[in-house]
């Protein structure tokens, strides 16, 4: 749907879907289990027609077949991909305006950061303080999206 939209030229394409947690798909998991293993056996882009010295063509074959399953079933990596060849994808973000209480566990993302708002007043700008971030974004989504939103 996003790569419709964008072709179509639209100005900005707003998800309302929060997307709170990773999409894994069981079979990545192994996949990737399976690649870490791979990549400690054969080189870098190994060729099939032509593998390095004592590796058989055959498993720089499977390399490639773990490399293609690992593309298909990372649809959080896909999806991402697709945000930033649209550029223009504002997703949502739900969180508690307030006084922020005690120290954070870690830093807001950067992409949470760069959308900060702020409050004009006769002495300058005040920020709009957020006690908590009721549902995060997924990382990846976050950092690809052109801005989250409430």
């Amino acid at each position: 749907m996003i790569e419709s939209l964008a072709s179509a030229k639209v100005k900005v394409i707003g998800y309302t879907v929060f997307f709170s947690e990773p999409q894994v798909d069981p079979g990545l998991t192994y996949v990737n289990r399976l690649l870490e293993t791979y990549r400690r056996l054969v080189p870098a882009n190994a060729d099939p027609s032509a593998p390095p010295r004592g590796v058989a063509p055959e498993l720089v074959q499977i390399g490639a077949t773990l490399d293609e399953a690992e593309s298909a079933l990372n649809v959080d990596r896909k999806l991402a991909e697709s945000f930033t060849k649209a550029g223009n994808v504002v997703l949502p973000i739900l969180f508690t305006l307030g006084e922020p209480r005690g120290k954070p566990d870690k830093p807001l993302p950067e992409f949470v950061r760069k959308n900060a708002l702020t409050l004009q007043s006769g002495s300058g700008d005040l920020p709009l303080f957020t006690s908590a971030v009721e549902v995060p974004i997924v990382e990846s989504l976050g950092e690809a999206a052109a801005a989250v939103d409430t």
